[in-house]
């Protein structure tokens, strides 16, 4: 078998993958349903971790965010650490 007429085998083997394809899409032959379901899932996914919209939550305090140190708030015999 020469070079050229394996090209032509799996040019045609492509070919036939790919109307397949298009016949079950226009007919929605059978792997129709598990590859929109599929589909549906993998779109369900991306919306969950991945949302347009950022959810804001009402809250009371004016001023947010995380304190490293402020001596003032400090509260006396508070230690997080183990004492040496």
């Amino acid at each position: 078998m020469k070079a050229w007429e394996r090209v032509l085998f799996m040019l045609g083997l492509m070919a036939l993958a790919y109307a397949g394809g298009i016949a079950t899409g226009k007919y929605q032959l059978w792997p129709y349903g598990p590859l929109n379901e599929a589909k549906d899932a993998a779109e369900a996914l991306w919306i969950t971790y991945f949302p347009d919209e950022i959810p804001e939550f009402n809250s009371p305090f004016v001023k947010g965010g995380v304190t490293r140190f402020d001596p003032e708030r400090a509260q006396g015999r508070l230690h997080l650490h183990p004492a040496a």
